[in-house]
């Protein structure tokens, strides 16, 4: 994506676009994923499509043989720094037929306690001596909650409509449960200064934290200042 293809993409009318870069770390770009560009070239795409008025969204996978608890938090530190509207952060899943499937294969790197063909993106069937499969599904579903809601971009640089309209759509089409969605929203509606709305998303916040126990504990974990 160069200026003019951005410029292109805007005239047609695009608003939002998907780019893959599937890690954070340059070492697992290069050298485990093999993916043939750069996490620079990534971050100058966003910049111009950006200029354009471009939304851009884009997926992180982990549990890779290779990877470590290190690589996974250094590409986590990195991704933290870019300038992504929305991060999908699932699991590597060896789909049969590809070579990741033959490495886990062939390196007996599939768990014994599950079905291979259980997996999915959230679902990790991966065992190396680097990682177990529990601590990448925890680790992956983190991320969501530091990338979108911590450390959301449009938050970070005052774009707080847009912001809202994010998190109220996984409240509306992905779960009415969401605890960090219903504080964020409330945060962007305090600023906003939408009192009503403000008010709603506090109460269901809180309703959340009192009725699902994980929801308390990633609020500790993650230190979140009262409403």
């Amino acid at each position: 994506i160069d200026k003019e293809i951005a410029v292109a993409m805007k005239s047609a009318g695009v608003k939002a676009v998907f780019l893959s870069i599937e890690s954070g770390n340059e070492n697992t770009f290069k050298n485990i994923i093999h993916k043939p560009s750069s996490l620079q070239k990534a971050n100058q795409a966003v910049e111009l499509l950006h200029g354009e008025g471009i939304n851009i969204a884009t997926n992180v996978l982990i549990g890779l043989p290779g990877e470590t608890h290190e690589s996974i938090e250094i590409g986590l530190e990195y991704l933290k720094t870019t300038k992504f509207n929305w991060y999908s952060c699932f699991v590597a899943a060896p789909l049969p037929g590809s070579d990741l499937y033959k490495i886990c294969l062939d390196n007996n790197y599939f768990d014994s306690t599950n079905d291979n063909l259980s997996m999915d993106f959230k679902k990790c069937v991966i065992r190396t001596d680097d990682f177990t499969p529990e601590y990448i599904e925890m680790k992956a579903y983190e991320m969501n909650l530091i990338l979108n809601f911590l450390n959301n971009y449009d938050m970070r640089v005052g774009n707080h409509v847009a912001a809202l309209m994010l998190f109220e759509r996984i409240i509306t089409t992905v779960t009415d449960s969401h605890a960090f969605a219903y504080y964020y929203a409330a945060r962007c509606c305090m600023l906003l200064q939408l009192e009503d709305k403000y008010i709603h998303y506090k109460n269901k916040y809180e309703e959340m934290i009192q009725k699902f126990p994980i929801w308390k504990e990633y609020r500790d974990k993650f230190q979140l200042n009262a409403l």
